[in-house]
């Protein structure tokens, strides 16, 4: 296709247009002219070429900064609009793009380079490395060659699975290539800046091999492992005598260093581990940059993940000053205490985060309220000294000390307990830390000096510390032995007040470790009430009135906010999963519901993304726990739930309209979707009582978004009748879609009058998303399954014929092909299996080409465990097979099938022993086959299925 370039005159139009917005930048109605200008024209091709060429035309005369501001645009709009705006001109792009690397602008390369990584992300340019790479031995422009690396170094990051595509030419990928000459340059270039490139290239692909073991990537790196190491030292020479790349140089590289623990056992071999531990142990103990201290840990942290690495440690005589070492960095420095009196940190894992992750790239803080953890050196100190505990105790001890149980706790007695003594606070506050990190990280060994730390951490709880980050790690370190102090009676007696009480400390930090500890005592109820009935708040009314009166505290207007709300709403949850229907009492509808509905839910943004979420998952536990109890505010939450959930709904429809602009849309999240998880909630909370179900049924049935004739049958029927409406949005589309065919295969029985005839309408449509090698894909294959056991009754067997044609033409080539996911695999098998019960003929005749997986991949469903509705499913899906075998028993005449068939029917009938409920099937199953076997039942035996007694006896 012809590229319709834009005149000059229009060239100059929009140069002036994005001069004008630059140099007017602190004028709000000239950059809203601009921008509306901008996004007015973003998904048209000539306009991008007209982008491109103000971008890249250097002899223009045009400021650097206006060219600069066009290539950011053209940025926007390859994230945007590629398919529309980019790719009917991409090779034009592409060509523009590489040429703009010799550019003379440093400003106008760095604004292009993310373009360039941009058009790679989207597959479209596979041969970018390979068209790139050989120019930096035809160009010794520095400029030209950072540029080089520097799209390199983007590609690295963001597009690395494409360079692990083989080339059909060549029969090789672009990494086995990549990387070895990337080493290569390592060692030979003494540019900081190419250096920096380079190094931060080799971490992007070792960080990416690490999520795929046995890639290409990994292969490539395994095969100049030697070579590897001594770039990695080469380059961390060059970041020691650089200034400006100093930082980023070392980080990469220890990053580096980190990531070649997978390669662990060839850094033995050649000699280099031993080496690597001292520097980066030198690097942790030492270095003033807490960045690179900080990287140099992340190597210690990952170690002590791996029990493969304990001997090595210990043979190194590293664990006794490592351990030292770790525990001197987790006393709070002078920056971290200046950040954390604006209390803007965290506490040690708050509950809230899964223990031991990070904050990720692109993580925020976005409404000041502290909703990320900061990793600091301290904190990574923390886990890899927890990692340590959790590994052996005895990594803890000196190496002549491995014998003789009296010596076995060295660290603790020896380094840790002294410090609690000490005069300076952070010195006792770091100990009481890694008591806490001990405690989680050794199990029970940290416990035989608890009956004499318990009392002195409680009286640090009692009384005024010099600083109350002392309270704070306190009530942290406690909650790591919440176990322990859960199975005396008196000890709980004494921890519970306390921290109650400090959940209204006037620190922010004091109360949320508080809440956190709060959390963690509910979460011993709920196990001890699973295990044993063993409770304190279930059968004490004071111990449970205590906890309702201070949670109350925390929701009252005025009360916590952000995210000290959220921890106290997921120890709401705890509780509610915990006791349940106890909190249906005056005090718990008062205290917790009336609190939660009348006050938070009204008063709830329904675009904000910190509190609301966790509001509405808490109150699906309180759904959930309180059953029929909470029918008489089903009615109140049902509303804004519908409301969430048509908001989100409105807007599209709006856009779709015309009568809003995409850019103006307000970002939901995951609200309209936990809202419709609520909605859920009711209905299968309400199954086990037929009048409670039907009353949850009418209220879904006949309650409208206000306004319209829409109620939420309709807004769940939107993604999968009407796909057009989210089609701007591909990854909001697919969530609400898995949701949506998720809702309706749950619920097509009792809403079958709504539900059932647009979804038969939609079914040519939705096949298509089993072309996606995607979730879609794998929630697709289970909904067809249950769609048609639900529906098959109330059809013609015409109409069955129809539908199961449809269904196994595009479920059985997935199973015969059988190059997709595990789950996938055992969704559609079972998905055949159900459609075969209705008319198995039509299978039949084509069951020898897929038999063996379909067989298999059942069984495979029964290994995965699950609970008593999964093998229910099961069970329906080899009533399927066994009704296939009776119209083609011929298939059983090949060893192969009959030894899967043998295989995958032993673990289904094993299930009769462990579901009772399944005896009834498993009797009829059995019925089947006979009937299929005839003559040969007798001989089922050398079949190698064996029925135990109870379904023989069933049987007659």
């Amino acid at each position: 296709m012809a590229i319709v370039a834009p005149t000059m005159e229009e060239m100059q139009q929009v140069a002036e247009i994005i001069r004008s917005g630059f140099e007017s930048a602190h004028d709000p109605s000239v950059q809203m002219r601009v921008n509306q200008f901008l996004q007015e024209h973003a998904a048209d091709p000539k306009f991008n070429v007209c982008l491109m060429e103000i971008a890249t035309n250097a002899g223009s005369g045009l400021a650097e900064f206006t060219r600069a501001q066009a290539a950011m645009a053209f940025k926007q709009n390859t994230v945007r609009h590629f398919e529309t705006a980019i790719c009917p001109n991409v090779k034009y792009h592409q060509e523009k793009l590489k040429a703009a690397l010799h550019d003379p602008s440093a400003v106008v390369r760095q604004a292009l380079g993310p373009a360039i990584s941009e058009v790679a992300k989207t597959g479209a340019w596979p041969t970018l490395v390979a068209e790139l790479w050989p120019q930096l031995t035809q160009n010794n422009s520095p400029d030209f060659r950072s540029a080089v690396l520097g799209a390199v170094k983007d590609v690295c990051t963001y597009c690395a699975d494409q360079l692990e595509l083989v080339d059909a030419a060549s029969n090789q990928c672009q990494a086995s290539v990549l990387v070895p000459e990337m080493v290569s340059f390592v060692l030979k270039t003494e540019a900081p800046k190419e250096v920096s490139y380079a190094t931060q290239g080799l971490f992007a692909l070792l960080d990416y091999q690490s999520e795929e073991a046995n890639s290409p990537i990994y292969s490539a790196f395994g095969q100049c492992l030697q070579q590897t190491v001594h770039a990695l030292k080469k380059a961390m020479k060059v970041g020691e005598a650089a200034s400006a790349e100093s930082t980023r140089i070392v980080v990469a590289a220890l990053g580096c260093y980190r990531l070649l623990l997978y390669y662990y056992t060839q850094l033995k071999a050649i000699n280099a581990l031993g080496e690597i531990m001292q520097m980066l142990f030198s690097l942790t103990s030492g270095h003033p940059n807490s960045r690179i201290a900080l990287a140099a840990c992340e190597f210690w942290r990952d170690l002590s993940k791996g029990a493969e690495y304990v001997n090595d440690l210990v043979d190194l005589r590293l664990v006794p000053d490592l351990g030292k070492m770790l525990l001197s960095k987790l006393v709070y420095d002078d920056d971290e205490l200046a950040e954390i009196e604006g209390e803007e940190e965290y506490a040690p894992k708050a509950n809230m985060r899964q223990q031991g992750s990070r904050p990720q790239d692109g993580d925020d803080d976005e409404d000041g309220e502290g909703s990320v953890q900061l990793w600091t050196l301290r904190r990574c100190a923390a886990e890899t000294l927890e990692g340590l505990a959790r590994l052996v105790p005895l990594v803890l001890l000196p190496p002549s000390d491995h014998e003789g149980g009296q010596k076995r706790m060295w660290f603790l007695a020896e380094q840790v307990l002294p410090r609690l003594q000490a005069q300076n606070w952070r010195e006792q506050e770091s100990a009481v830390l890694a008591l806490g990190v001990l405690a989680s990280g050794m199990d029970s060994s940290v416990l035989q000096y608890y009956p004499d730390l318990f009392p002195h951490l409680l009286r640090v709880l009692e009384g005024t510390p010099p600083h109350y980050m002392l309270h704070s790690t306190t009530l942290w370190a406690l909650s790591q032995n919440v176990e322990w102090i859960y199975e005396d009676e008196e000890r709980f007696r004494a921890y519970l007040p306390m921290l109650l009480r400090l959940m209204t400390a006037p620190k922010r930090k004091v109360q949320e470790n508080a809440v956190s500890a709060l959390s963690a005592v509910l979460d011993q109820e709920q196990k001890f009430l699973e295990s044993d009935g063993h409770t304190y708040l279930a059968s004490n009314p004071a111990y449970l009135e205590a906890v309702l009166t201070h949670i109350a505290q925390g929701l009252a207007p005025g009360g916590f906010q952000g995210f000290q709300l959220c921890i106290l709403y997921d120890a709401i949850r705890v509780l509610a999963e915990a006791l349940g229907t106890q909190l249906a009492t005056p005090s718990g509808q008062e205290k917790l519901l009336k609190p939660l509905l009348e006050y938070h839910l009204v008063n709830a943004n329904p675009t904000e993304h910190l509190v609301l979420p966790q509001l509405l998952c808490t109150l699906n536990s309180v759904v959930a726990g309180l059953g029929s109890h909470f029918a008489p505010y089903r009615v109140n939450l049902y509303n804004h739930c519908l409301g969430y959930y048509g908001k989100f709904f409105e807007a599209q429809f709006r856009v779709r309209d015309g009568a809003m602009r995409i850019e103006d849309v307000p970002d939901f999240g995951q609200n309209p979707t936990m809202a419709m998880d609520l909605i859920t909630t009711f209905l299968f909370t309400a199954e086990e009582d037929e009048a409670d179900l039907e009353q949850v049924k009418q209220m879904i049935l006949h309650t409208k978004y206000p306004g319209t004739d829409f109620g939420f049958l309709d807004l769940v029927l939107v993604p999968l009748t009407q796909p057009e409406v989210l089609s701007s949005w591909k990854d909001i589309h697919d969530q609400h879609f898995m949701k949506s065919i998720n809702f309706v295969g749950e619920f097509m029985k009792p809403f079958a009058g709504k539900l059932a005839e647009p979804v038969m309408q939609a079914l040519p449509s939705l096949f298509l998303h089993l072309k996606e090698d995607t979730d879609l894909c794998n929630d697709m294959a289970w909904f067809l399954g249950q769609f048609m056991h639900d529906m098959a009754g109330n059809m013609s067997p015409e109409q069955q014929q129809a539908l199961v044609g449809q269904i196994a033409n595009h479920l059985v080539p997935i199973l015969v092909a059988q190059a997709w996911d595990k789950n996938l695999l055992m969704n559609v098998a079972v998905a055949v299996g159900k459609v075969a019960q209705y008319q198995p003929q039509m299978l039949a005749p084509a069951l020898d080409s897929f038999f063996v997986p379909l067989v298999h991949y059942i069984g495979e469903t029964i290994d995965s465990g699950g609970n008593e509705e999964q093998p229910s499913e099961r069970a329906v899906a080899f009533e399927g097979v066994t009704k296939m075998l009776a119209a083609n028993f011929s298939v059983l005449e090949d060893p192969v099938k009959i030894k899967a068939l043998a295989k995958a029917m032993n673990k289904f009938i094993n299930l009769d022993q462990n579901y009772p409920s399944l005896h009834h099937k498993c009797v009829e199953i059995a019925s089947n086959l006979r009937n299929a076997l005839g003559g040969a039942w007798g001989q089922l035996q050398q079949y190698g299925i064996v029925f135990p007694d109870s379904i023989l006896r069933s049987l007659g």
